[in-house]
Order: structure tokens, then C-alpha cells, then sequence
């Protein structure tokens, strides 16, 4: 006769039950982790964006954080605004608006660090971020996923990302396990 007992097809369940719940905290990291990527993405597309609205608009052009998607105020992750030539009125008009960016599902979070004069950038027309060298840092909240993404803006207005995987750490030690890309 040929063919499995029920005994070798109860071994073989259990050997793929154990493989599965082995290897679900590792599709919930490799779920977050392409969470992070794809939000540090949409990211770096608003601020080349910002960047080259600027230049083609010959006008200012100012990527910031909202609450509402009507008007700055708020944290990163609730959603972002571009703006042409912000500083015309205290409103947003139709006119002024040119992108407006997605809210961001927990547990994932974005901060901006380093900008000395606000939590927005500013793009002149010439190309440049007006105030300084900053960076957003992308990262879980969740423990279990120690890995997070950097999107650096020079004050030329260059953006480049940096990821950075393994111990979860301050971002002023991003030098630390780093490693540089685009």
C-alpha cells in the first residue's frame, strides 16, 4: 500500500504549525519595516516636490505638518500640506495649495529635528531650504521592530535617506549602525 498514516500526516501539521508561529514575529517586522520604507518614500517624493515647485513657480513653496489638511498646525503624521507662497494670507487658498499629503497609520510616527526656526520647510525660489541642514526620522513605535529611516535635507536642498536597522537609538548617534543610500 501506498500512501501516509494518519499518524505522518499529524507530524507534518504539527511540524508546519510550529514553522508558522515561528515565523510570524518575523512578517510582522518584515510588515513594518516595508510600512516604514513606503512612507519614507511618499515623504522624499513631497520634499523633491516642494523643491521643484519652487524652482518652476518661481515662489516659495513650504511643506507643513496639518492637522486638517487645511492649514499648518499639527504632527507629521497626520498629514502634510505644500504650499505655494505661503506667507501671502493667513489662509490657504485654492491657489496656494498644490499637494496635500497622506496621514500616517500608527504605530508608525515621523519627526523632524534639527530646523531651527519652525516645523515646516521652506523652499526659495532658487532651489534652497531656507533655514538649515534638518532631518524627519521614520520609525516604529512598536518595540519589536527596531528600525527606522532618516531623511536628511541639506540647506542646498538636497534630500538623501539613511536607514538604520538593529538597536533602536537616539537619532543624534545616527552614525551608529547606519547605513547611507540615495
Amino acid at each position: 500500500m501506498k500512501g501516509f498514516t494518519f499518524i505522518e500526516l499529524l507530524v507534518t501539521l504539527a511540524i508546519m504549525g510550529i514553522v508558522s508561529l515561528l515565523s510570524l514575529p518575523l512578517a510582522h517586522e518584515w510588515s513594518m519595516k516595508h510600512r516604514i520604507d513606503r512612507t519614507t518614500e511618499r515623504l522624499v517624493h513631497l520634499v523633491r516636490t516642494a523643491r521643484s515647485e519652487a524652482i518652476l513657480q518661481g515662489a516659495p513653496v513650504m511643506l507643513c505638518p496639518s492637522r486638517d489638511q487645511k492649514q499648518c498646525g499639527g504632527h507629521w503624521s497626520d498629514g502634510q500640506l505644500l504650499l505655494l507662497d505661503p506667507f501671502g494670507s493667513d489662509t490657504v487658498t485654492a491657489n496656494q495649495l498644490l499637494r496635500v499629503g497622506s496621514k500616517i497609520k500608527k504605530p508608525i510616527s515621523i519627526s523632524l529635528q534639527a530646523f531651527s526656526k519652525g516645523d515646516f520647510l521652506l523652499f526659495q525660489p532658487q532651489g534652497y531650504e531656507q533655514q538649515s541642514n534638518g532631518t524627519f526620522v521614520i520609525r516604529s513605535k512598536s518595540v519589536n521592530t527596531p528600525y527606522e529611516r532618516n531623511i536628511i535635507i541639506s540647506g542646498t536642498g538636497r534630500v538623501r535617506t539613511m536607514k538604520s536597522e538593529g538597536i533602536c537609538y537616539n537619532s543624534r548617534n545616527a552614525d551608529k549602525n547606519a547605513r547611507v543610500s540615495g
